[in-house]
């Protein structure tokens, strides 16, 4: 019986992350070098070298164009194929953490800890959004908790164990290294503050390493065999050494960042998430659990803290122990001021959605959300004086899923238009054939629609991007030209520049012959005359 509730929640929670994703177009900068790099892929039927623009790209390992490939296969390539990959893991997180928390705890307390999870905002903005970090988060979290669950329950040792090593490679194979590194310091540093040496012997580190590998160095194997220092200069260098040492984004590089980060993904339960991180740190060393739980949400804090790049998503991971302690701090006492403690951060994450929201909706259905989103939080005070503070957190669960279904609806579509060149592709069709320049800026996007090839145009006088050694330009395949260098092509050269730019660019193109052939509210196009 449980395992078809499991089953039940999964399907619901699935419906609801892959609800109106065919309504999503796919978004730059991220979204789209995933799904052009599978159509690519799938295109000329490779299915172990990832590609883009042509050429063999080594930003990411090849389990997230495996998935898309797979969906693009059964339901074509679309959108809504895109967006079945992270609704598809989003679902199987919330799935992985209702049976984790009901072994360790209850069965009562894992279904809230789903309903927590799924309606984090992070989690739901990610189980939406086509970038690898869903997928990590399945396999890594995974990882930690089968370890876990072996180190509590001895007759299926042998089992879970070797499903924590299976998540560990699924995991390298998401994101790299990273898969590994950060679930075995978790269990390493979990094992050292219990001071149980001897489960080191229980791990079968020989024959789980064994295994690992097995599943591993198929794929880094043939990539390393077949492109050699390439491979390895740009996916280990770059993607992994490079980002670790040298900031992408320097400005983002600030001590308090991850803090920040924290308090938005975990809204509207931050106030949860925080008295159950102090909990866990005033029971370290006294409670098994809350010492796997505490150490495993640190360790992420610190670790990408310390790392000179930084992303608003690679902390993420730390949202599953965080949830289950913020569970177990709503469950295990009694809130003396749940305002504060719940109420508050719920209606500050209504307020934040809604100020993020407001550009991309009409007055009415604007008005609409703010209306609704009042009532939401009416009830769920109203549910917290009558019944207590856990009634109040069942009840904002259940608030936050019907408001996120209609951010889904009313939010979430235009946002992505605006980030998305699928408008550029369709005023780009009648110019197959062209050779397209498009001036200081570039849509993945569009290409991935239109199935032309943008060159991204560079001034004269810049310097082409440096391809040796380890630099940020390796990650970038993109073809490059100047205007001049357009303008020799043989051909027919189309010019796009964003309305913003149109005088720059005509600027730059004195003593070139060229008419605008087309315009949109965002674009001008203009033909180079030869």
């Amino acid at each position: 019986m449980k395992n078809i509730y499991r089953i039940l929640l999964f399907i619901a929670v699935f419906m609801l992350f892959a609800s109106f994703g065919q309504q999503l177009p796919i978004t730059d900068p991220v979204e789209s070098n995933y799904v052009l790099t599978a159509k690519e892929m799938l295109a000329a039927n490779s299915w172990l070298s990832p590609q883009i623009y042509g050429h063999v790209w080594f930003d990411k390992p090849a389990m997230v164009y495996w998935m898309l490939n797979l969906s693009f296969t059964l339901f074509g390539v679309n959108e809504w194929a895109a967006r079945l990959v992270p609704a598809l893991f989003g679902a199987g997180g919330v799935a992985l953490m209702e049976w984790f928390v009901s072994q360790v705890a209850t069965p009562r307390q894992g279904l809230l800890a789903a309903g927590l999870l799924a309606t984090s905002f992070q989690y739901f903005l990610l189980s939406k959004l086509l970038i690898t970090d869903m997928i990590l988060f399945v396999f890594a979290n995974g990882a930690v908790a089968l370890f876990y669950l072996s180190y509590t329950r001895r007759d299926k040792t042998r089992y879970r164990y070797l499903g924590m090593y299976l998540c560990m490679a699924l995991a390298v194979l998401t994101k790299g290294p990273v898969g590994l590194v950060l679930p075995a310091l978790i269990i390493v540093l979990f094992l050292a503050w219990e001071r149980n040496w001897s489960e080191y012997k229980e791990l079968r580190l020989f024959s789980g390493g064994l295994f690992f590998l097995a599943v591993v160095l198929p794929w880094y194997g043939y990539m390393f065999f077949a492109y050699g220092d390439a491979f390895w200069n740009a996916f280990f260098g770059v993607n992994n050494y490079l980002r670790a040492t040298v900031s992408e984004h320097p400005k983002g590089d600030v001590f308090y960042y991850y803090i920040v980060i924290f308090l938005v993904s975990t809204l509207p339960w931050n106030g949860l998430a925080l008295g159950g991180l102090y909990t866990g740190l005033k029971k370290l060393g006294k409670d098994s659990l809350y010492t796997l739980l505490t150490l495993w949400a640190l360790l992420y804090l610190i670790v990408y803290s310390c790392m000179a790049t930084k992303y608003p998503t690679y902390t993420f991971p730390l949202l599953f122990p965080v949830v289950i302690l913020a569970v177990l701090y709503v469950t295990e006492r009694s809130i003396k001021n749940s305002a504060a403690c719940i109420l508050a951060p719920f209606a500050l994450a209504f307020a934040v959605f809604l100020g993020a929201s407001y550009p991309f909706t009409s007055l009415t259905a604007f008005s609409g959300l703010v209306a609704v989103s009042l009532a939401l939080i009416g009830y769920t005070w109203w549910r917290g004086q009558r019944r207590g503070s856990r009634a109040m957190v069942w009840a904002g669960c259940a608030g936050m899923l019907c408001f996120y279904f209609l951010v889904s609806v009313l939010v979430l579509p235009d946002a992505a238009r605006e980030r998305s060149g699928k408008e550029l592709a369709e005023l780009l069709r009648p110019y197959a054939g062209y050779t397209i320049g498009t001036y200081q800026f570039y849509s993945t996007s569009a290409v991935f629609y239109s199935g032309n090839l943008l060159v991204k145009m560079q001034s004269p006088e810049q310097d082409k991007p440096s391809q040796t050694g380890l630099n940020w330009s390796l990650k970038y395949t993109m073809p490059e030209s100047t205007l001049p260098e357009l303008y020799k092509q043989a051909g027919p050269v189309l010019v796009v520049v964003t309305t913003d730019k149109t005088n720059d660019f005509e600027q730059e193109a004195k003593g070139y012959t060229y008419a605008k052939v087309g315009a949109s509210e965002e674009y001008c196009l203009y033909k180079l005359e030869k």
